[in-house]
């Protein structure tokens, strides 16, 4: 695979924004970089083919229009690494060439995000050195991490749906197929706004329970037991919640068999 990356770029908002985000791609140090715009804005085709050369564009109705579309472009992807970019986020100059430089099988980088006051602050402070265990509990999402695009094609890794806990557990799973997972303490991304962490539904995670396990059972074996822990603590027990607040005597029975085993794995 050529030394490049793949930007997958969620256009499906504003069109003054979407702009601005290309705008951002465009003043890119490195050039070695293609652009794959799934795009809700009809109009704006012709303006983002004419001021973009190279970019492809692929027509998406809505959030999970892009969801099953970019799963089916993963697969198809031929450049060395893949980055997930949405439509109100700018890039730094030197995004592209930091992903390319560090050649991480998994790189996560400082993201900000807007305050009260329409300023950009980091999610963790320039002097603070953050490792991977802090940004999976503020909530890894698709926006502050590059991925090497060999590990998630041989795992064939997909995006099960756009909420929060489902990028966490996308992320996870090419994390835990991952040689080189390195943490870039400067800021990579500027976003409007950051999703907050969100506890996974239970139909999320009985729908995923499969998945969680062999993840589990994969930190376990090597070692990383401090994200192991970590994930019981996002998808497991924080279904205790729902447990408790359940009435129906059967409903309640089946949601204690199956989180009393899931919580210990």
């Amino acid at each position: 695979m050529q030394s490049s990356v793949t930007l997958l770029v969620k256009a499906t908002g504003n069109r003054h924004k979407i702009v601005r985000c290309l705008n951002s791609i465009a003043r890119q140090t490195n050039p070695n970089y293609s652009i794959v715009a799934f795009l809700s804005v009809d109009d704006l085709k012709k303006r983002l083919k004419r001021d973009y050369p190279g970019i492809e564009i692929v027509p998406t109705a809505d959030t999970a229009d892009f969801v099953e579309k970019a799963n089916a472009r993963l697969r198809r992807i031929e450049t060395s690494h893949v980055l997930f970019v949405n439509y109100e986020e700018v890039l730094a100059p030197n995004a592209v060439d930091m992903i390319l430089t560090r050649d991480a099988d998994v790189l996560v980088f400082n993201i900000s995000r807007k305050n009260t006051k329409d300023r950009f602050v980091p999610r963790f402070p320039a002097e603070r050195d953050a490792d991977l265990l802090q940004h999976v509990k503020k909530g890894l999402l698709l926006w502050n991490a590059a991925l090497k695009t060999a590990v998630l094609q041989k795992g064939a890794l997909t995006l099960s749906s756009y909420a929060p806990a489902m990028q966490e557990l996308f992320l996870l799973e090419n994390i835990a197929l991952s040689d080189t997972v390195e943490v870039e303490p400067s800021v990579l991304v500027y976003k409007d706004t950051l999703s907050a962490k969100q506890t996974p539904s239970f139909a999320e995670f009985e729908a995923h329970k499969g998945r969680i396990k062999q993840l589990s059972r994969r930190f376990q074996k090597q070692g990383r037991l401090a994200l192991k822990q970590q994930l019981i603590m996002d998808f497991v027990v924080s279904q205790l919640s729902t447990y408790y607040e359940e009435t129906g005597p059967l409903s309640k029975l089946r949601k204690r068999s199956l989180l009393k085993k899931y919580l210990v794995l």
